[in-house]
């Protein structure tokens, strides 16, 4: 929704696949990266970046690098859009885990658009906010980033990487500073829902 205003998209369509009934590129591409890289020295996030880009000699992947601060925080945002998740337009219960496809509307930014079969011609609708007086400014809405500080990891997972550092199996190269700036400390539950 927010993309479809922002960016002046006039439809979105979200559709999922049947588990066991797909193949797509990209599995092949994960299998081809994984080849590739297997006799590779790769000790931090540049090293990946570097064998990626070095898979295909024929057709280059396409890699955007991304830092923290391009990490957004989807869910707070949809918890202030999305206030009705459990009743339809027709008054039916959603079933969430039968839906296999959304529809996005710029024309319709109040209802999300969602089909529980392929098949069917017609969408269902559920309406995102129960009270027209409250509806939320997409135009205006703002999103925030997910982190405001580095990410932590856990206290024995830290030791270890310092532990093989120390030892020399991680190289005295830039990934060597990358593991001794990581910082301990704990995890969310939201955080590790989204790893």
């Amino acid at each position: 929704m927010y993309a479809g205003e922002v960016l002046k998209i006039p439809t979105i369509d979200h559709i999922f696949f049947e588990p066991g009934h797909s193949q797509m590129e990209c599995d092949s591409v994960h299998a081809h990266i994984e080849n590739s890289s297997r006799d590779l020295e790769i000790y931090g996030p540049s090293g990946w970046y570097t064998a990626i880009r070095m898979t295909s000699k024929q057709k280059k992947y396409d890699l955007t690098e991304i830092s923290q601060i391009d990490i957004l925080n989807f869910k707070e945002f949809a918890a202030k859009i999305v206030k009705n998740r459990k009743v339809d337009c027709d008054g039916h219960n959603v079933r969430w885990l039968n839906i296999v496809w959304f529809q996005y509307r710029k024309d319709d930014t109040n209802h999300i658009y969602f089909k529980y079969d392929f098949n069917t011609r017609d969408f269902h609708k559920f309406k995102i906010q129960r009270r027209p007086s409250r509806l939320f400014d997409l135009k205006n809405a703002e999103l925030k980033q997910k982190y405001n500080g580095p990410i932590p990891i856990d206290k024995n997972k830290l030791a270890g990487l310092h532990e093989l550092c120390r030892k020399g199996f991680i190289k005295k190269t830039l990934p060597f500073f990358f593991y001794y700036s990581l910082q301990e400390g704990h995890q969310n539950e939201d955080d590790n829902e989204d790893l």
